[in-house]
């Protein structure tokens, strides 16, 4: 009884996601999204709408804040998708079986987060409740730039001029903060 939301959550995002795949490119910006062999490509800033619909055990993140107690994880806790809206109205729902949503920061900003206990993914279903805008205190993202933004910038330069050493989200937050290190004044 306790797979039955695993199995139907696995089914659901292989029928709807099976044929699609998304890349992000964080230097220009972009995203682009193969969805049964049409491709589209378009800038961050022409997303109207994003919400990332997750499991109700990832709400810990916002709660941790104020002490509300520990959801327990359950076996689809890692499930969950993307919504986006275009402003020209295209939708997107793109789920984990695409890409790792769960530990990544938000790449657009007003992102806002969804939780429910089975995130199912129904293509055209209207948003219902109210999305949370997430605190990311505990996000990787977050993490990592606090601890960058106490370096000098001669180890900033050192994760750029090696990217292939550090993961791609380092290597952006190195590139954000050498930036504004080296601007200053």
């Amino acid at each position: 009884m306790i797979t039955l939301p695993l199995l139907i959550l696995t089914l659901n995002y292989f029928l709807v996601n099976n044929k699609t795949r998304f890349k992000i490119n964080y230097e220009t910006q972009t995203l682009t999204i193969n969805q049964n062999g049409k491709v589209k490509s378009f800038q961050f800033e022409d997303i109207n709408t994003s919400v990332y619909h997750l499991g109700i055990y990832y709400k810990n993140f916002s709660d941790a804040k104020y002490n509300l107690g520990a959801r327990r994880s359950t076996p689809w806790s890692d499930f969950g998708y993307w919504y986006i809206q275009l402003k020209d109205g295209s939708q997107y729902y793109l789920s984990t079986f695409v890409h790792d949503l769960i530990f990544e920061y938000p790449i657009v900003k007003n992102t806002l987060y969804k939780y429910s206990l089975v995130p199912l993914l129904i293509p055209r279903r209207t948003i219902t409740g109210k999305p949370m805008v997430c605190k990311l205190d505990k996000s990787r993202y977050y993490n990592l730039y606090e601890r960058y933004s106490n370096y000098p910038t001669h180890k900033l330069e050192e994760i750029i001029k090696n990217p292939m050493e550090y993961q791609e989200i380092a290597v952006k937050i190195a590139n954000e903060l050498y930036s504004k290190k080296t601007n200053v004044g």
